[in-house]
């Protein structure tokens, strides 16, 4: 029913730079255009999907979402163009999961968390994928309410 995708996060930091031509192009460019070009160049991905699902009635989105900082050539470049600072220097990966309705695409659960560390991620995602399969099979979504985030995992990884 649900199936565990392998995935292998990448570090949290940008350090490739990117050619001077393109760097000239993109200088007036939305920061997410920008931090784009340089995950090209560092050959990492926006998005890691750790879950797929095989049930026509749900449909599940469980992925990482690095939030990357630049360091060495890349912070640099943007040092030197002025545009450092236009990005945050936070680097975490967020975790996020969410259920939903296959025929009215209705959100029934949702997961959002913040981690820094990549060890965290790798033991919370067997959890997450039996909480969800437990929620699923039990069809457990009447005590989560639109815009807040469950409970049942953080309290999970508090006690592990």
């Amino acid at each position: 029913m649900i199936k565990y995708l392998k995935i292998d996060l990448p570090d949290l930091y940008l350090e490739k730079g990117i050619d001077r031509p393109t760097l000239e192009k993109i200088v007036d460019s939305n920061t997410n255009i920008i931090k784009k070009i340089f995950m090209l160049q560092n050959e990492v991905k926006p998005d890691y999907y750790f879950l797929d699902t095989f049930t026509e009635e749900y449909d599940i989105c469980a992925k990482i979402i690095p939030n990357f900082v630049f360091i060495g050539e890349a912070r640099n470049q943007l040092k030197s163009n002025n545009l450092l600072n236009r990005f945050k220097d936070h680097p975490y990966f967020r975790i996020k999961a969410s259920i939903w309705k296959s025929n009215n695409y209705e959100k029934l659960w949702e997961y959002n968390e913040l981690v820094k560390d990549k060890k965290k991620i790798y033991k919370l995602i067997p959890k997450l994928k039996e909480i969800i399969e437990n929620k699923i099979r039990k069809n457990d979504f009447k005590n989560w309410k639109q815009g807040t985030v469950s409970q049942d995992i953080t309290a999970i990884i508090e006690h592990s």
